[in-house]
């Protein structure tokens, strides 16, 4: 798969990843009020979440991510895009197999348990876990937290908000850049592809 490129300007795109930032500090609250109303934590939680694959939709959050990978030093990006590349191998052999069972493999950026992009995941790694509610085109639509989330009834996120604000930040940079193709990528699938320039350097 080619690199997203989308050629924009550095400070264009640095207002997207800003964009970005405060919609995902917004998640972070949600979540956090709907788990502390239900007394939720995922402390010794013996089933990580990062162990689930999950699928991720949209150009906005994959830069975002890949900018956050650009600011790890060259031999721990080497050491993990090795890492993805093994993991994407084992889902292609467990999809193609037709294997029993949900493909479970820990997150390439995970170390020692800890994300080494947490702030740059992406939304579903952040809403995870807590039941939640959003209205569909067909009407409201209902899910379950985890099966460690307990009984916690009635407590709901709110994700209608959340993914209102993201479509919109979506369909900017998608306009802006010219970019039209149709995301569905794990966080192994983004760390294989070539870099894109997301602008600056740092490190966290």
């Amino acid at each position: 798969m080619d690199a997203f490129e989308t050629g924009l300007a550095p400070e264009v795109l640095a207002s997207f990843f800003s964009g970005m930032e405060a919609l995902y500090a917004r998640m972070d609250t949600a979540y956090a009020d709907v788990a502390k109303s239900a007394g939720f934590s995922c402390t010794g939680c013996v089933d990580s979440c990062c162990n689930t694959r999950f699928y991720h939709y949209t150009l906005v959050e994959v830069l975002y991510l890949l900018k956050g990978f650009s600011m790890l030093g060259e031999g721990e990006r080497s050491a993990m895009e090795e890492r993805a590349l093994a993991l994407c191998e084992a889902m292609k052999a467990h999809d193609a197999g037709g294997e029993e069972g949900l493909f479970r493999g820990l997150c390439p950026l995970n170390v020692d348990g800890l994300c080494r992009v947490y702030a740059h995941r992406p939304m579903i790694c952040r809403l995870h876990g807590v039941p939640w509610k959003m209205m569909g085109r067909g009407g409201e639509v209902k899910g379950p937290g985890c099966e460690f989330f307990g009984d916690g009834e009635g407590v709901l996120l709110d994700r209608t908000p959340l993914y209102r604000s993201l479509a919109l930040l979506e369909q900017d940079l998608r306009k802006k850049s010219g970019y039209d193709g149709r995301i569905r990528l794990s966080i192994a699938d983004m760390l294989t592809l070539p870099m894109p320039d997301v602008g600056g350097e740092g490190e966290v």
